[in-house]
């Protein structure tokens, strides 16, 4: 099983960073995303607090069906904007794989987002099966690809 690392860089604030993907061993770079969610649509709303926005936004006489749409939304979105698409699609084709999500502590609001939602190669990582996302708060100590 392949092991990857998705780090934050250049880190602007809550809404503005840089996702570099590489490879755990060698640090060679596979892909990158610039992320800007500066004029977020409703999308960012559901999937920075998904739990309250099902619950307030589902509707309540198809309450499974409706959230199954939600999260369907919620998930195409994340693929593009807050994951990106060159970065989902290289974890989808490094699969089967482990991927290191490595955060500085200012961006640590991530590990409550559920990228393992977002969409990659038509969707959601966590449907696939052989596609595992692991937390890891950036200790300030260089990783085989640079700064860590």
């Amino acid at each position: 099983m392949d092991l990857l690392r998705l780090e934050v860089r250049d880190f602007g604030g809550p809404l503005r960073w840089r996702w570099l993907l590489t490879d755990e061993g060698t640090g060679r770079p596979l892909a990158d995303h610039q992320v800007d969610l500066t004029a977020p649509p409703d999308e960012f709303a559901a999937f920075t607090d998904l739990y309250r926005y099902l619950r307030w936004n589902a509707v309540p006489d198809r309450r499974t069906a409706s959230e199954a749409e939600i999260v369907t939304r919620v998930g195409a979105w994340a693929g593009r904007a807050v994951l990106g698409e060159a970065v989902g699609t290289a974890i989808s084709d490094a699969a089967p794989v482990t991927v290191r999500v490595v955060v500085p502590a200012e961006a640590a609001f991530l590990f409550g987002w559920p990228l393992e939602l977002a969409h990659a190669d038509g969707g959601p990582l966590a449907a696939r099966g052989d596609v595992t996302l692991v937390y890891d708060l950036a200790t300030g100590q260089p990783g085989p690809g640079g700064d860590g």
